[in-house]
């Protein structure tokens, strides 16, 4: 983890994890490779069954692959966290810049194999529009838009989550409430 100035902590991608994914989403390309391609031989599924599915895999796991050689190759953090918000780009579905105005809350979930941050937005739909159709896509059934996981990054999830929460709750005690409560109602 490269710690900045207080005012920024950037987190960068973990080259061993990036690496270990790119190994395994190759592995798969193979796999669904060669069992198309030895698909007639068996008895269990049927043979168009099974190349269906390794006509899925082969694509999926190697755009995987590729996901992960140009984290290899990027230079820049994984997560960035400042006075003004945070920078996502923790995963292929990450909406980018989100300010701390734009946040209403932090929540934490835990599934079987994988945790996660909830960036809670005043308005997600705002966000949900950001980035190309494959990233909207990722982002279907999600709890948020913006949902931070530190599985590629090189930072245990629990610091990662105590990072975001102290920079929240610095830029929440410093907020300032707007001079007026705004227009009248009428």
């Amino acid at each position: 983890m490269i710690l900045g100035p207080p005012e920024r902590v950037a987190i960068p991608f973990s080259r061993m994890k990036c690496l270990l994914i790119l190994a395994v989403a190759l592995v798969f390309v193979v796999a669904c490779g060669y069992f198309a391609t030895h698909s007639e031989g068996q008895t269990r599924y049927s043979p168009m069954f099974i190349r269906i599915v390794c006509g899925i895999g082969v694509p999926f796991f190697a755009a995987i692959a590729i996901m992960s050689v140009v984290r290899l190759v990027d230079s820049r953090p994984g997560l960035v966290v400042d006075r003004q918000g945070i920078d996502d780009r923790s995963n292929f579905a990450s909406v980018g810049r989100v300010d701390w105005g734009d946040i209403h809350g932090l929540r934490t979930t835990k599934a079987r194999w994988n945790n996660a941050l909830v960036v809670e937005l005043h308005e997600p739909e705002r966000f949900a529009r950001r980035g190309n159709v494959v990233q909207r896509l990722l982002r279907i059934g999600a709890a948020s838009p913006v949902v931070v996981g530190s599985n590629a990054l090189d930072v245990p999830f629990d610091t990662m989550v105590q990072i975001v929460r102290r920079f929240h709750d610095d830029w929440k005690s410093q907020a300032k409430p707007p001079l007026s409560p705004g227009p009248p109602d009428v």
